[in-house]
This record gives structure tokens, sequence and C-alpha cells, in this order.
């Protein structure tokens, strides 16, 4: 995984492409709280993965912020990459399609 201390320069998109992109964009999650965490990890532990998803789901505090801008300062390179959300500071990971732009 890249290191996010530096962001690449901006990505130029065609209207098209940036419609595409936008489906696949998320708003930030939010935070977890520690019980949901714990929560999580034993369903995780037991195979229980749908439970897990729906306990990550329940115990989070939604931030809401618009990954769209911050995704594109990447390159689309098909790499995964991390980056703490500007409102919240939890961490987002992502791996965008690789295409030539």
């Amino acid at each position: 995984m890249k290191e996010t201390e530096e962001l690449p320069r901006a990505v130029p998109l065609s209207a098209e492409l940036e419609a595409e992109l936008r489906t696949t964009v998320v708003r930030c999650r939010g935070p977890r709280t520690e019980e949901a965490s714990e929560l999580v990890g034993e369903l995780l532990r037991a195979g229980k993965l749908e439970e897990a998803r729906q306990a990550d789901v329940a115990g989070r505090t939604p931030c809401g912020h618009d990954t769209f801008k911050l995704v594109m300062e990447y390159p689309l390179d098909g790499e995964p990459h991390t980056h703490p959300c500007p409102d919240c500071g939890v961490i987002t990971t992502w791996r965008p399609p690789a295409l030539e732009v």
C-alpha cells in the first residue's frame, strides 16, 4: 500500500469518466465505537462475515465526507491507496481502476 504523506498531482477527467468514477466512490463511513470494534473482531474470528458487516455499519458514527476529490488526487493506477478522512480522521482505503487518461 502506498504511503499517505505526499499526494500525486490531480488527474484531469472527462465528464463521462468523472460520472463513471463517482458511482464507485463512497462517503466516509465515520469512526467505529470501541465496543463495535471488539464485536466485529469476534464475529470475524468466528467466520460470521455478514453479522460482522452489519455490526460494523451499526457501530459507526456517520461522517459522510465526500471522498471523491480526495480519491481523485491519486493516480488511477489500480493500486491500493490510503488517506485519513479530513473531517473525522478515519483511514480510508481504496483501489481505483487502472485507467489511462
